[in-house]
């Protein structure tokens, strides 16, 4: 058993030091692959230690008080690339490589971000840009381009906005910083909704707004504040149009559900007191021929 041990035990020296002689040039620099070999456990060894520590930070964080939620997803962002990037540069010199090959290494890569990597660049940058001006937060309900909903998360690349129908979107936040964006719920969350409705010539109009009001406002989603109001906006060949304004202060549990339910009851109203919708209406007039 020694015996074995002492003989794989020399193997890996003559591996070792046939690793130390296989040189790889590197600009004007050279590479052996036992340092490359050094390098590569070193990273992961201080690369996981990293993690694990910005991943303490993170939890730290998430417990202090005072801070927004954009703040500290920025500073965790930033505390997990620093920790990233010392953990690298420690790596490369427990490894025995030569940091001056960093100056090459980061000049490759700028050259690769110039040329191929223009838009993931742009994205990175403008996700530090979207979670430092505060323009949108998570939970936010906003349009961007042709998508709408409320913001689920902000992420360094991008943001990923959710549908009522629970489709997400995954924005590049390139186009976040780049595009006009609408922020349903920026200053104040409450949203107006409105809800057309057309009522025959001969209806009480008293009766009918005092219904569309007291119908808006039993229910629990509509504010007492701004109140509801009814108006009249149009007079059509077919009745008299209305539009009941409300206001609701959750605009990411939906807009369409509480129309719905709202106009619902209005008809179980009119129906009850006897008011009519409008309908098509036509008017014929038959001329009698004469005759000679």
């Amino acid at each position: 058993m020694a015996s074995a041990w002492h003989e794989l035990k020399a193997l890996l020296k003559a591996i070792w030091a046939w690793c130390a002689q296989v040189e790889m040039p590197l600009g004007k620099s050279t590479l052996n692959l036992a340092e490359l070999v050094s390098a590569v456990f070193a990273a992961a060894i201080t690369l996981l230690f990293a993690l694990w520590l910005a991943k303490l930070i993170e939890r730290r964080l998430a417990k202090v008080d005072g801070i927004e939620g954009n703040t500290r997803v920025v500073l965790a962002r930033f505390i997990r690339a620093a920790l990233l990037l010392v953990a690298f540069v420690v790596a490369l010199a427990i490894g025995g490589v030569d940091l001056t090959l960093l100056g090459l290494i980061f000049g490759s890569l700028g050259v690769g971000l110039g040329f191929g990597l223009q838009k993931i660049a742009a994205s990175y940058v403008g996700g530090f840009i979207v979670l430092l001006d505060k323009g949108i937060k998570l939970g936010d309900m906003i349009t961007v381009d042709k998508y709408y909903g409320q913001v689920t998360h902000i992420n360094t690349r991008y943001t990923v906005i959710r549908t009522f129908d629970s489709t997400e979107s995954i924005i590049p936040n390139d186009l976040i910083v780049s595009t006009p964006i609408i922020n349903h719920s920026y200053s104040n969350r409450n949203v107006r909704v409105k809800l057309p409705i057309t009522v025959a010539y001969d209806t009480d109009i008293a009766l009918f707004t005092d219904v569309l009001v007291s119908t808006a406002a039993a229910n629990v989603r509509v504010l007492k504040d701004p109140a509801p109001d009814a108006r009249l906006t149009a007079f059509e060949p077919d009745g008299i149009a209305f539009e009941l304004c409300f206001w609701i202060a959750d605009p990411e549990n939906g807009q369409g559900n509480v129309r719905s339910d709202i106009a619902i009851d209005l008809l179980a109203q009119m129906k009850a007191k006897g008011i009519a919708t409008a309908h098509p209406q036509k008017v014929i007039h038959l001329l009698k021929e004469s005759h000679a």
